[in-house]
């Protein structure tokens, strides 16, 4: 009898003991699966967050490319990879298109006082035909989402891919535009889409992902 009841007690301290395991093994695959659900939960909102931008983008790109063709006007966009801001301006002047080197010098031209000789005896201030900000509200100085960053910018008129400081994308009264490539990327992640401006249609493509510049990009479009 003694020995029935020590067999037993010892089923049931073995199957409290197993039930206990199993508890544990329970509650940490629930921890697991939050965990799992949480990270794709985050990542689907960066996700988001870089698509919308994107969209957003290449909604600005195609109204512009509208514009210019409609008003008879000369554009180009204006992207501050710096600052991460992106703004439209026209002129109906016909200007050429202004490289990265041109932007810079613009700026260290309105530095000076154009009516002060001393400060500027070379007349470095006074400039021609430039662009003016543009006054549509669609079109005026925006930043990117927070985290949302330009990566790099790759046009016709530059050799490689900008990385830093302003470039213009130019957009003709004719229905051109520059072929353009844009990088856009969340921040600390490996999320990244990429834009393209056909030159002859104006045609905004965005792709998931870091994409190649092609072979033939700086091949000149034939009409």
């Amino acid at each position: 009898m003694r020995l029935s009841k020590h067999i037993t007690y010892q089923r049931i301290a073995s199957n409290e003991r197993g039930f206990t395991l199993i508890e544990l093994m329970i509650v940490l695959l629930i921890m697991v699966m939050m965990m799992s659900i949480a990270t794709s939960f985050i990542g689907s909102l960066t996700n988001s967050k870089l698509k919308a931008e994107a969209m957003h983008l290449s909604g600005s790109l195609r109204l512009v490319y509208g514009r210019a063709a409609i008003n008879g006007t000369r554009y180009q966009y204006v992207i501050n990879l710096d600052e991460n801001t992106y703004r439209a301006e026209c002129s109906e002047a016909n200007v050429a298109v202004m490289t990265t080197e041109d932007l810079e010098e613009q700026e260290r031209r309105t530095r000076y006082d154009r009516n002060d000789e001393e400060a500027d005896p070379f007349g470095l201030g006074a400039s021609s035909s430039t662009f003016d900000d543009c006054s549509e509200p669609l079109l005026e100085n925006s930043t990117l989402r927070s985290g949302v960053i330009f990566k790099g910018i790759l046009t016709s008129h530059n050799d490689d891919v900008v990385e830093s400081g302003e470039v213009s994308i130019g957009f003709f009264p004719n229905g051109f535009v520059e072929r353009t490539i844009i990088w856009l990327a969340q921040e600390n992640s490996d999320s990244m889409m990429t834009l393209t401006i056909d030159p002859m249609s104006g045609r905004v493509r965005v792709h998931p992902g870091d994409m190649e510049i092609p072979e033939d990009f700086f091949e000149v479009e034939e009409d």
